[in-house]
């Protein structure tokens, strides 16, 4: 098959997709929970009416045609779905474009929540020492 098939290691399949319209289409169909039409994945990804990056993916077992849909005055669109290997390279593109694993992500998510707790603490014990003055000057 060449290195544009599924022969193509794990590493330079992820490299080759990054930063282009396959890039896109993965991530659309990622938006779209794993399967979309073409036409509403060429909408998504802004890229032309042409079949290639498609076919592309297809030829790398990214992407499989799973049906038809009527689309409206376009007629019929194909139906695609990501395949288990797709998903793995959109899990990666979406780490390697984030710089972050989702572990470190969620490490993150729970370090912002720990501070916004202690901002929370500390605006409360601001908010009754605010009170207190307040009351004091009420009775003076």
């Amino acid at each position: 098959m060449g290195k544009s098939g599924k022969s193509m290691s794990f590493d330079q399949l992820v490299e080759k997709t990054q930063g282009s319209p396959r890039e896109r289409i993965l991530d659309g169909l990622r938006f779209y929970g794993g399967e979309s039409n073409a036409h509403q994945l060429r909408s998504y990804c802004n890229i032309p009416s042409k079949n290639y990056h498609f076919n592309k993916l297809e030829m790398q077992g990214l992407i499989e045609t799973s049906g038809e849909e009527y689309v409206g005055k376009g007629g019929s669109a194909k139906i695609y779905h990501l395949t288990e290997r797709g998903r793995k390279v959109v899990n990666e593109l979406v780490e390697f474009s984030s710089g972050e694993t989702a572990t470190e992500l969620q490490n993150r998510i729970e370090e912002l929540e720990n501070e916004l707790e202690r901002l929370g603490n500390l605006y409360n014990e601001l908010a009754d020492h605010v009170e207190v003055i307040d009351q004091r000057t009420v009775d003076n």
